[in-house]
Formats: structure tokens, sequence, C-alpha cells
């Protein structure tokens, strides 16, 4: 009887695991209240108020509070949605042609600069 018990638990994480393999099944991460989230079906941003059930959320959005499934909710990168300081792309100052030093190059179908 116990050899049977355990062949079939081995026979189902055996199943368990090549199913979640074929499917790419993965852990996500436990969302904190307060996170901006993106919600996926509604294509709108929320607040996460808590965590209702294993994998599912209160949040709150512009219409109300909402409950939706941990799948349907992306993690905004930031509170702000602003880029930080460090992200920010430096500011090039504008260049014509003619301050660089290059010519125009003739070809028959238009001009092009080097």
């Amino acid at each position: 009887m116990r050899k049977l018990s355990r062949d079939d638990k081995k026979l189902k994480e055996s199943q368990r695991s090549s199913y979640n393999q074929r499917h790419r099944a993965r852990e996500q991460n436990s969302l904190d209240s307060g996170a901006l989230v993106w919600i996926t079906d509604l294509d709108r941003q929320g607040t996460i108020v808590q965590e209702v059930a294993p994998r599912s959320y209160s949040v709150q959005t512009f219409n109300g509070i909402i409950r939706r499934n941990r799948r349907q909710l992306n993690v905004l990168p930031g509170s702000s949605g602003e880029l930080e300081e460090s992200d920010q792309l430096p500011d090039l100052p504008e260049t014509t042609p003619e301050e660089s030093g290059s010519e125009p190059i003739e070809t028959t179908n238009s001009t092009i600069t080097r």
C-alpha cells in the first residue's frame, strides 16, 4: 500500500513538472500594498489595496475598487511614472552640416551629407 502511494506521488510530481515545463508556467512575485500596476484588461493603471486571496488583489482605480488576478497586473517601473535622473538621456546640442564641417555629396537621386 505504501509503495502504491509513493509511486502515485512520484507519477503526479512528474506530470506536474512536465506540464509546467511544456506550458512555461512559473511563480509570480506577490505585490505590495500601494504598488502602482497596469491593469491589462482595462488598459489603465491602479494602486494595489490588498491581497484578497492567493494570486488575487484589490486594486484602486479612478472608477473604484476592482478585484483582479495577478496575471492581469503588471508592476509599473516608478511610483511617479517619470524617468529617474540617472535614466534620463543627456541633452545633446543640435548641429547642422555647416557646423560639423562636412559637405553634401551629390547623387543621382538625393543629397547625402557625410
